[in-house]
């Protein structure tokens, strides 16, 4: 099921984040900012959503061992930023806003998307696990793993 992003709803958030704003007061409290964040969010999990396809194939290669696990970590991280700046891009765009489809399995993908995404930022953060704190190659790649196997079974129609 694809939903049409609700521009007037999102722009009326903004208003009374900004009236907010210069009213210093705590935004966080107000049980719109969380409904403002909501949509936020919603435009980046869409945007990685769109690239699912790249970000599998990216994966395959991964296990498939074409490529090492740190080239891996690497690039799905770049390509998470660059779809960040493309979300961030259309949310300051309301033309584009008013065109934006959401697709109804986001939930679903988002999930499996983030345990990929936060075991790549760990590995990266905490680097290799002499340190104490890194997660060992093994326990990476099978969680990668069990995560790609999770997207090929719910998503069976996609090119991955």
């Amino acid at each position: 099921m694809i939903n049409k992003f609700n521009v007037l709803r999102y722009s009326e958030l903004l208003k009374k984040e900004s009236l907010l704003e210069k009213q210093n007061k705590f935004l966080f409290v107000e049980p719109d900012y969380l409904e403002l964040l909501s949509y936020q969010a919603t435009v980046y999990r869409q945007i990685y959503f769109s690239r699912r396809n790249e970000y599998c194939f990216l994966i395959k290669k991964y296990l498939n061992m074409t490529i090492p696990s740190h080239k891996f970590r690497a690039r799905f991280l770049e390509m998470v930023k660059q779809d960040d700046e493309k979300a961030e891009k259309i949310l300051q765009d309301f033309k584009k806003l008013s065109s934006f489809s959401i697709d109804g399995n986001l939930d679903q993908f988002s999930s499996l998307f983030g345990r990929i995404s936060n075991n790549c930022l760990q590995a990266f953060e905490f680097g290799p696990k002499n340190d104490g704190y890194g997660i060992p190659e093994d326990e990476f790649r099978n969680s990668i793993e069990k995560t790609y196997f999770q997207i090929q079974n719910d998503f069976p129609n996609a090119e991955i």
